[in-house]
C-alpha cells in the first residue's frame, strides 16, 4: 500500500510540473530568450532563406535507394497511389574483421579487438543473460541479415528485400588488422 501511495504521489508531482511548463506562454519564453541574448526559435528559422538553412550531410540519406518521392528533403515519403509489383533488392557484405588483442584491455573500447568465440553456455554463465550470445562467429552474422531482411521485408511491405554474405566463408576466421581498435577510432573523439 505504501509503494501505491508513493507511486501516486510521483504521478501527481510529475503532472503539477507538466501543468506549470505548459502555462508559460510564448510571450514569456520569447522575453526570456530576449533577456539571455538569443532568438527565439521561430524567428530564427524565418530570418534564413531556404539557400542558407544548415541541411543534414550523409552521403547514405542523398542515394534514396528505395526511390521515395518526397515533398520536401526530409519529409515522410509520399504514399503511392498503386503499389508497384516489382521490389528492390539490396545486396550487403559482411567482413568480419578484428583487431590486434588489446593487452591489458583498453577502456576506451568494448570488447578486447578478437570476436567473442566462447560457447553459449559459458556466455550465460559469465554474462549472466542471452543478449546478442557469442560465439560471434559467420553464422551469428548472417543471421542478423536475415533478421535485417525479416524487417525491411515487412516494413516496406515487400518491396525491399536484403541478401548478404559474410567474409572469411569460415566460422572461425576473421581478417585481422595491424593495430588495436583504439587505432581506428577517431582522432577528435572525446573517449
Amino acid at each position: 500500500m505504501k509503494l501505491k501511495s508513493t507511486f501516486l504521489r510521483i504521478i501527481i508531482a510529475a503532472a503539477i510540473t507538466l501543468s506549470v511548463w505548459a502555462g508559460l506562454s510564448r510571450a514569456d519564453s520569447e522575453s526570456i530568450l530576449r533577456i539571455q541574448g538569443k532568438k527565439p526559435l521561430s524567428m530564427e528559422k524565418s530570418s534564413l532563406p531556404a539557400t542558407e538553412r544548415p541541411t543534414f550531410k550523409s552521403d547514405v540519406s542523398q542515394k534514396n535507394l528505395l526511390n521515395l518521392e518526397r515533398a520536401a528533403p526530409h519529409s515522410l515519403p509520399l504514399l503511392s497511389k498503386s503499389p508497384s509489383a516489382q521490389s528492390t533488392t539490396l545486396k550487403i557484405l559482411g567482413i568480419r574483421v578484428e583487431f590486434e588483442e588489446e593487452i591489458p584491455d583498453d577502456p576506451r573500447t568494448t570488447g578486447n579487438g578478437l570476436f567473442d568465440m566462447r560457447t553459449q553456455e559459458d556466455f550465460l554463465a559469465q554474462e549472466g543473460h542471452l543478449i546478442d550470445p557469442a560465439p560471434h562467429h559467420s553464422l551469428y552474422f548472417e543471421k542478423h541479415i536475415l533478421a535485417l531482411h525479416n524487417y525491411w521485408w515487412t516494413v516496406s511491405e515487400e518491396q525491399l528485400s536484403l541478401e548478404g554474405k559474410v567474409f572469411p566463408r569460415d566460422d572461425n576466421v576473421a581478417y585481422r588488422l595491424p593495430h588495436p581498435m583504439a587505432h581506428y577510432g577517431a582522432p577528435d573523439s572525446s573517449m
